[in-house]
């Protein structure tokens, strides 16, 4: 892990104050002043904090080269996206943007910018928040519940970002636990380290997240907005990670208590623009209009009409085969958005199975939320464990529960439900386009690709694969290559194997 460490010195997190944080904030604490013994305090932890925050939607310097790569934590997601069933774009145009992820496999390239920001991005956010946890027991100011607080946050990075490697570049828990995982980085240390089992990465990734529970609970801070980590992140984490290792009581009892307190989005703020954080959301960005990226943040991507489709003539769509599967009373392809003045799904290209869809959409430069954790994903994750542990019907009412916000007709969507499993999955699939999901649901599932079912890449004959082939669970397409700059730079760090 030289490489990560090298770039990552022990004030690695002054760049991130220094590049991500707002004008108003910089003028409190000047940049210039910013040492290591000025962050020992309550005050430094929530500056490192809120600047943690912020690196999720910032240019991270790994990926220059190439814009769709400059917005963070969703540049990532999007690319994951790409590469499941129902992201598309109406024209190759897109193909410099995330078309090309899956045609040209990307992923599959030791030396792609793509692989260089999903290996990067995450270990610049870990060794941060390893700085925060290196000193937090030290600080002798505030009271144990602040410093409880601060640490907990850190906790909560690390798990999160620890998982999105393992799940990126090593294989499914239930297929091989005992394969490479990734390097675990949990202290300051600068010595090459070696890929630890994917085993090895779950162990550490539940016992943060355990540890972050014990000290948020019965926690007197709150938290100030849905940036930062509460309980029921903690909580909502926890279930995804069981669920990755396919512990379904565990996945119930804590979708379920993550969900409490986030009722599920009504049928117009569905179709309002996913661009502002509501009741629903659990953990999301808020991105200052003077703090991002003008030319290269996720809606300037995603936002069709506007940003680089508007530039570059092609549009963002979802698979026709998924949006055939919807009640035309549901708000999430039906009507009308209230922030883009269009139909939620416009039929583009039919012959393709292309549509042109609204659900992302941002007017111009301003203030915009993304979220990275929703009511409705527990409540699914809660209807799956519930399934998988033969409790159908329980996970019927979940469902019922989640189409009558959706749609006008849920009781008899329901009814007719003969695979509740299946459901869900297409469910999932529906309800998360483009928020980050796909890849990652594919993986956990041991489900590959059908033949004809793909989405954004390999709609065409490509570098040795048919046009729209089958891709079995097994298929090296479901594992990413480590960086060649990695390898070069830590020895002990091998590569994926196809």
């Amino acid at each position: 892990m030289r490489k990560i460490i090298f770039i990552l010195s022990a004030l690695s997190f002054l760049a991130i104050i220094e590049t991500s944080c707002s004008k108003d904030w910089l003028n409190t604490v000047p940049s210039s002043s910013v040492t290591v013994s000025s962050l020992k305090s309550i005050a430094g932890a929530d500056i490192l904090i809120t600047g943690t925050n912020r690196y999720r939607f910032a240019n991270d310097g790994a990926n220059a080269s190439i814009h769709q790569m400059s917005g963070g934590e969703k540049s990532t997601d999007l690319c994951l996206d790409a590469l499941a069933f129902d992201f598309t774009e109406t024209d190759n145009m897109g193909y410099e943007q995330y078309w090309g992820v899956g045609q040209e496999l990307h992923h599959t390239m030791d030396n792609s910018p793509f692989v260089n920001v999903a290996w990067y991005h995450p270990y610049r956010m870990i060794d941060n928040v390893n700085q925060l946890l290196s000193f937090i027991d030290e600080i002798e100011d505030g009271n144990n519940d602040q410093r409880a607080f601060y640490k907990a946050q850190a906790l909560v990075y690390r798990a999160h970002y620890y998982h999105r490697l393992v799940q990126t570049y090593g294989k499914p828990y239930h297929t091989d636990p005992n394969s490479p995982g990734v390097p675990l980085i949990v202290t300051l240390s600068i010595k090459p380290t070696p890929r630890s089992t994917v085993a090895e990465v779950y162990t550490q990734i539940k016992t943060d997240l355990k540890l972050a529970e014990k000290l948020f609970t019965n926690n007197s801070v709150v938290r100030r907005d849905k940036t930062m980590a509460d309980l029921s992140v903690v909580q909502g984490l926890l279930a995804r990670v069981y669920s990755c290792t396919r512990q379904w009581d565990s996945v119930a009892y804590y979708a379920s208590l993550a969900r409490t307190s986030y009722p599920l989005m009504s049928k117009s703020e569905w179709r309002s623009g996913f661009n502002k954080v509501n009741d629903e959301w659990m953990w999301a960005t808020i991105a200052p209009a003077d703090e991002h990226q003008k030319a290269a943040n996720f809606f300037s991507f995603i936002s069709n009409g506007k940003g680089y489709p508007e530039a570059w003539g092609y549009e963002n769509g979802v698979s026709k085969e998924l949006f055939d599967h919807a009640d035309t009373s549901d708000s999430r392809f039906y009507g009308i958005s209230s922030a883009s003045g269009t139909p939620m799904a416009v039929d583009k290209i039919a012959s393709d199975g292309i549509i042109a869809y609204y659900k992302f959409f941002l007017d111009g430069v301003n203030d915009f939320g993304i979220p990275y954790m929703r009511g409705a994903e527990m409540l699914l994750l809660e209807a799956e464990a519930k399934a998988n542990r033969g409790n159908e019907s329980g996970a019927k009412e979940l469902l019922l529960e989640l189409l009558n916000a959706r749609t006008n007709n849920a009781t008899a969507l329901v009814n007719a439900v003969t695979d509740v499993i299946s459901e869900i999955k297409l469910q999932r699939r529906m309800e998360f386009w483009c928020e980050g999901f796909g890849y990652y649901d594919l993986k956990r599932w041991g489900d590959g690709i059908p033949a004809g079912g793909r989405g954004n890449g390999q709609r065409d004959e490509h570098n040795g694969r048919a046009a729209k082939q089958a891709i079995p669970a097994t298929d090296g397409y479901f594992l990413w290559l480590i960086p060649k700059s990695e390898l070069d730079a830590n020895p002990l760090c091998t590569q994926n194997i196809y």
